[in-house]
């Protein structure tokens, strides 16, 4: 769980500049990826409204994903998943904020996924365990990351 805590603006939670901390982060990582969008829901960013349903719709690269961000206040709900693939999802794919916890995504190519929960915490999943290692370390390494051996 990355709460505001860990994040250079501490006023509140799941700001559009503490997502692009993280990607940012990522970046380092996983130099090259698609990303994927669904049940997104923000202040102060129109453009994210068609990715406000459950279906994984392609957002872009890193590029669009920080613009995108960067226009955001806060965001109220939201699933970010990168993909090691630079197409569109081969067969729809739902996913929800509220989903359960290291839920399998019928995917072969999932790298992370992010999730932003009501305005009050970021989420992480990955099956790279030394990964999130990493985020937990560069965040802090107060246990920040949310982590299950597969």
């Amino acid at each position: 769980m990355l709460k505001a805590e860990v994040f250079k603006d501490k006023t509140a939670a799941c700001l559009g500049s503490q997502f692009i901390e993280i990607i940012n982060f990522l970046k380092k990582s996983i130099p090259s990826c698609t990303w994927f969008a669904a049940d997104l829901d923000c202040y102060g960013n129109d453009h994210l409204r068609e990715f406000s349903g459950y279906s994984l719709k392609k957002l872009g690269g890193y590029s669009e994903l920080i613009k995108l961000s960067e226009k955001t206040v806060q965001f109220l709900s939201g699933v970010f998943i990168a993909a090691n693939h630079s197409g569109e999802m081969e067969k729809a794919i739902e996913v929800s904020t509220e989903d359960e916890r290291f839920r399998p995504i019928d995917c072969d190519d999932v790298l992370i996924e992010i999730r932003a929960f009501d305005t009050s915490y970021f989420e992480v999943y990955s099956a790279f365990t030394p990964l999130l290692e990493e985020l937990s370390n560069h965040f802090g390494g107060k246990n920040v990351v949310t982590c299950e051996s597969n």
